[in-house]
């Protein structure tokens, strides 16, 4: 989005140096740096919303529940909500929403 708007030009060096930390992140992520890797991620987004809000592009927010419903899910593709639970508990949760059938 911010490359369409014709006023991308004036933030070329933002998303130049966003690029940069893009390419650290992925660096860092390859060498299992995640420490790293977080701070260059968290970075490059702040570069991009600046970059953004500085040429007057709205970027859309995340819509996670707007995402989800787009999407059909395929049964057994989706975490349920409590996947770190207690296998049984687990179990329950998967017969009672249909996804396993009940014995």
């Amino acid at each position: 989005m911010i490359l369409s708007s014709p006023r991308a030009g004036d933030v070329a060096s933002d998303l130049l140096s966003a690029d940069s930390d893009g390419g650290a992140a992925l660096t860092a992520y390859g060498s299992m740096d995640y420490l790293n890797t977080a701070i260059s991620a968290k970075s490059l987004y702040e570069k991009l919303m600046a970059a953004a809000a500085r040429i007057n592009v709205h970027l859309e927010p995340q819509a996670l529940s707007a995402d989800y419903r787009r999407h059909i899910p395929n049964r057994g593709t989706i975490d349920p909500v409590n996947a770190h639970a207690h296998p049984q508990l687990l179990l329950s949760d998967l017969q009672t929403t249909g996804y396993l059938p009940i014995r």
